[in-house]
Parts: C-alpha cells; structure tokens; sequence
C-alpha cells in the first residue's frame, strides 16, 4: 500500500487512539486501539442469565509483527484477547469472533465477545 495513504487512511484512528487512550492486548503485545460502545448484557437463558460482552475493535494494521518469514501476524478467530478500555481501568478478557480489514488493508476490525459467550 502506498504509505501516503496509509498515514491519510489511518489519521483518525490515531487521532482517537491518541485521545483515549484504550489499548488492545492480543499475544501479550500492546497495541493502541478505538473502539466502540462495550455492550454488557445479561442475556435470559434455560436457568438464569448468562453474561454477555461484545465489542468491536480497530486496530492498525502496521502495528502487527511480521514472523520470521516475513508474514504478517494478526489476531484470529477464536483467540483469546483483552481490552483495556482507559489509560487507569481495569482489562476485560474476551475472546475473537470475527476480523475484518478495512480501509483499503490499512485497519483491521476485531469484533470480540465474552471468553464464556457461546459456551
């Protein structure tokens, strides 16, 4: 990808992850990220609730280490992860359910929900 519109691509991602300060941990790496509204629902199920998080998170692509063939890593379904959604507070353990690219390959969209979700 041209890097001229990486940088254009990804401004506002940085700008957000500049002002909040949130930060994705996936492999035990840190990377800086946006997300949107953590949704928390106890959902009614056959003997009580069950809780429920979801919450969709971008990252830059250019933050992913490469292996040592060269390759791109990045987060896949299924994998554990974390969120700590302010610089202070405290880390939420969720698992992947989906990740896509957008922005022409530029940021990757990680969907995540509750490590117990789906259980």
């Amino acid at each position: 990808m041209n890097p001229l519109f990486a940088l254009q691509s990804t401004a506002g991602q940085r700008v957000h992850e500049a002002l909040y300060g949130a930060v994705f941990i996936w492999q035990g790496l840190e990377f800086p990220c946006v997300h949107g509204d953590i949704t928390t629902n106890p959902r009614l199920i056959l003997g009580g609730y069950s809780p429920s998080t979801e919450v969709l998170v971008t990252v830059r692509t250019e933050l992913f280490p490469f292996d040592v063939n060269g390759h791109q890593l990045g987060p896949v379904k299924d994998q554990s992860c974390f969120l700590r959604p302010v610089p202070s507070g405290g880390v939420l353990s969720l698992k992947i359910a989906t990740v896509e690219t957008s922005v022409g390959d530029a940021v990757q969209k990680i969907s995540c929900v509750s490590v117990d979700q789906g259980a």
